[in-house]
């Protein structure tokens, strides 16, 4: 029996697979502007999107070596092994849009058919280090393999060391277009601070950071949701990438308060409205929460927050505070 050594260890002690860069197209005639009416999850929904995930070759060489295949392998069990990562990293993305936004993504029947080995005849479709060459793929590689009527998002896996998607193009012509690369697509700041951001963008997020040092500088920022000190914390921010600018190196696994109101904006109001839809059981009960009374306080004034809430059904309750001006 062959065993697979593992190593566990806390997130901020985590090395970064930084130089990784992040660019957002806007899709002008699908992207809304932020609802000032406060959104949530609250409305009992569960929305499930059908997921086509691609990878190129080197993104599957790499998940066949880390699976300790080799060269040679059978071609179905390398196939397996890109398929497991795939199913690894979604499980933990789910986690967070599951929680957050009540939004799961399921891959479909098929996705193994557009998992690329460097073993397979023909040419891969991807350009695997240009991120903009690869939105296009993207695009047609799944149109073509899956068929356009039969995913509601797609992306597609690199190693290239950056990121690029289409805002809030899933369930538009353009759902295909997202794309994630790193040099070692595993592990935690995989999941949370590459792939959960590119789909935030997919699903109608903007960047959140304030800050405008390294990687938060030329362009990244958007000044109507830049509500984060520096490079800010949560996922639609830029942990780690904006120099002296940084208040953390990996994001947190949560998205911000206004990342939750865009995203759930565009499934709601906007284009992104092709999930299937299931009603949570209708004896849940919605969070009470008691944050205290408003105050106005002079700048630079110090502060503490303290609130309290409680939860009819039970569930244990974590609490957040976020800037937004």
């Amino acid at each position: 029996m062959a065993y697979t050594p593992y190593s566990i260890f806390k997130k901020e002690d985590a090395i970064s697979q930084l130089p990784f860069s992040c660019l957002a197209e806007n899709l002008e005639n699908h992207v809304k502007s932020v609802s000032t009416k406060a959104l949530n999850t609250n409305d009992l929904k569960l929305r499930t999107y059908r997921l086509a995930i691609a990878t190129t070759e080197e993104y599957s060489n790499f998940q066949v070596d880390e699976a300790g295949l080799g060269t040679g392998a059978n071609r179905n069990d390398s196939i397996n092994a890109v398929m497991s990562a795939i199913v690894v990293t979604m499980t933990r993305v789910n986690a967070v849009f599951g929680n957050d936004l009540a939004i799961k993504m399921q891959l479909v029947p098929n996705n193994d058919k557009i998992i690329f080995l460097e073993t397979d005849p023909g040419d891969d479709p991807y350009t695997d280090d240009n991120s903009s060459k690869m939105l296009t793929q993207n695009q047609t590689t799944l149109d073509n393999i899956i068929g356009f009527s039969n995913y509601d998002i797609g992306h597609v896996f690199s190693t290239g060391g950056g990121g690029l998607a289409y805002l809030a193009s899933v369930c538009t012509n353009s759902k295909a277009k997202g794309v994630t690369g790193s040099s070692n697509p595993i592990g935690e700041p995989f999941y949370i601070d590459y792939v959960a951001h590119e789909m935030g963008h997919q699903f109608g997020a903007n960047h959140t950071f304030n800050g405008t040092a390294g990687s938060c500088g030329g362009g990244n920022r958007n000044d109507p949701t830049a509500v984060e000190p520096g490079s800010g914390s949560t996922i639609m921010g830029y942990a780690g990438l904006c120099a002296n600018h940084n208040v953390q190196n990996l994001s947190d696994s949560y998205f911000h308060k206004v990342s939750i109101e865009e995203i759930m904006n565009n499934v709601t109001n906007g284009a992104g409205q092709c999930a299937t839809i299931s009603n949570f059981a209708n004896n849940l009960h919605v969070p009470v929460v008691n944050a205290g009374a408003d105050f106005t306080i002079p700048k630079s004034t110090p502060f503490a927050l303290t609130g309290q809430g409680s939860d009819a059904d039970g569930n244990v309750l974590t609490y957040c505070w976020e800037q937004i001006d």
